[in-house]
């Protein structure tokens, strides 16, 4: 007990001093100074204590805050005005904490009522112009880092007012120029004629969900857009590999009960167990079915390269193989003798016919839904350096 009071001592005092005015005024955190004093003001108007804190807190701040103003105003510098603007309106929420305390506290602090709504909106005013045109200045410069710049400083001038001038078009148009604009294109390298319909399928690739703030990527050539990379499916090689089928003899073999005998003492006699009952041997006989099995195979394999191509200069700046195979895999069989000798899997394939096999064509078009899903993989792990 001789060590716990202390503590407890300790730390209740330790949370009554943390929760004063006077803790926040050694922290110089006067604005919760003037929080807390004045919520105990109200509790307890006489608290002279709380009234000095308050008076020295209030003042303090605000000489801070003025004294801030006007050394930014004889800066010179013209990106002053959004602090300006944060700066008159924290004096102007400041006043509205402490002027609702009885009139003798005002007097004791040297309360005086100033209106900062002139300031405030004036700052407000001037901090939009100059966030606007500092993205008008950078959305001049025609660069897409510059243009990005500019997004970020109009939409800063938009926080001020939702529909300053066109700032909306204005961040539209910057966000236009920042972006890398790519256009998604096939082109057969491969000397196989394509099935009809086979770059088409390949286009239905879905790339909007792999847009990024600073990327678009396209999948139709849209002349207005002037794109920065082309992203070229490139296909080298085409190949669709013969039928191939193969039949198989197996036979299968399975232990069953058949019956059971009884199991003999050296008199001959039938034994008991335990608990006086007969003792029976399960007579094991194996049965046994021979199977044939046809297996159908053929398999399309189209590969080639995604290519990153930069449009300004018609250079090669990335390229990723990419592979698609479809595969036709088919399992059918005979049974003869006695099916119950057959494991699950084998079972299953008895009475499934043989199947005519897909056509080459069939089998590339197949394919193309696995090259856009490893197409799109590969557009997508590529995308961070694209961003820059």
């Amino acid at each position: 007990m001789r060590t716990i009071i202390p503590s407890l001592l300790f730390i209740s005092l330790l949370i009554i001093t943390s929760c004063s005015s006077s803790y926040y005024l050694k922290q110089a955190d006067f604005e919760n100074a003037i929080s807390t004093s004045c919520k105990k003001i109200r509790k307890n108007s006489a608290n002279q204590f709380e009234i000095d804190n308050l008076k020295y807190a209030y003042n303090k701040a605000n000489q801070i805050d003025n004294n801030r103003i006007a050394f930014l105003l004889e800066s010179g510098e013209e990106n002053i005005w959004s602090e300006i603007h944060s700066i008159y309106t924290r004096l102007s929420n400041r006043q509205e904490t402490v002027q609702s305390l009885p009139d003798e506290v005002l007097n004791e602090i040297d309360y005086k009522e100033i209106n900062y709504g002139k300031q405030i909106s004036q700052s407000k005013q001037h901090a939009a112009d100059y966030y606007y045109n500092k993205g008008l200045t950078l959305l001049a410069k025609n660069t897409k880092y510059a243009a990005r710049d500019a997004y970020n400083y109009f939409r800063k001038a938009k926080r001020y007012y939702s529909n300053y001038k066109d700032v909306n078009n204005k961040i539209s148009e910057a966000k236009f120029y920042g972006t890398n604009h790519i256009l998604f294109r096939i082109e057969n390298q491969s000397r196989i004629t394509l099935p009809e319909d086979f770059e088409e399928e390949i286009l239905k690739i879905s790339l909007t969900d792999l847009n990024r703030k600073w990327i678009e990527y396209n999948t139709s050539n849209n002349t207005t857009i002037q794109y920065d990379y082309y992203i070229q499916l490139s296909l080298k090689h085409i190949s669709v590999s013969p039928e191939d089928t193969q039949r198989s003899l197996y036979t299968e073999e399975k232990e069953i009960e058949d019956g059971f005998k009884y199991q003999l003492d050296r008199n001959g006699n039938v034994q008991k167990d335990s608990t006086g009952n007969d003792i029976k041997i399960p007579i094991i006989k194996v049965i046994t079915c021979n199977v044939v099995e046809t297996s159908q195979h053929k398999e399309a394999v189209v590969s080639g390269t995604v290519d990153y191509i930069n449009t300004s200069t018609g250079q090669l700046v990335n390229t990723h193989p990419v592979t698609a195979v479809m595969t036709f895999e088919h399992h059918s069989a005979e049974a003869h003798d006695n099916i119950d000798a057959l494991c699950t899997e084998t079972y299953n394939k008895i009475g499934i016919e043989p199947l005519p096999y897909p056509s080459n064509e069939q089998m590339i078009f197949d394919a193309a839904s696995i090259l856009k899903e490893n197409t799109k993989k590969i557009i997508d792990d590529n995308s961070n350096w694209l961003e820059q």
